[in-house]
């Protein structure tokens, strides 16, 4: 997640990005992004070749999901390197059922994901 965050904040300086997890806080996406008069939450998961996801963490990100922005970003090891893109709702088919998906790790990807994301959003909130 240290990369991602660095990554984002070389991309987008403007953007506030802000690291929620810590060995001590359950239950809270990894992070927020807010950024073009947005804000979404996102769950960085590592898959190798599964992770571990608590009922409250999954329980939060839904709510967060339906009321506004909540993804996760997985990381997977296999078959090949990826990364996915997972509404909260789909998070029991994460294999099959993401929103995106891009080849090899790829931090930039994700950047750009979201912030055409808060883009999206955000025309759609002035027309």
């Amino acid at each position: 997640m240290r990369d991602l965050l660095k990554t984002y904040r070389q991309m987008r300086s403007q953007a506030v990005v802000i690291k929620h997890a810590d060995r001590y806080t359950h239950g809270i996406p990894d992070m927020s992004v807010t950024d073009l008069g947005y804000t979404s939450w996102w769950e960085i998961k590592h898959a190798n070749p599964d992770f571990e996801s608590k009922g409250v963490q999954e329980l939060t990100a839904l709510r967060l999901a339906t009321a506004g922005s909540c993804y996760y970003v997985i990381y997977a090891e296999k078959p090949t390197k990826c990364v996915l893109i997972v509404h909260p709702k789909n998070i029991s088919d994460w294999m099959t059922a993401f929103t995106a998906a891009t080849h090899e790790f790829d931090h930039k990807w994700v950047v750009d994901f979201i912030t055409k994301m808060h883009q999206t959003v955000m025309q759609r909130s002035t027309t």
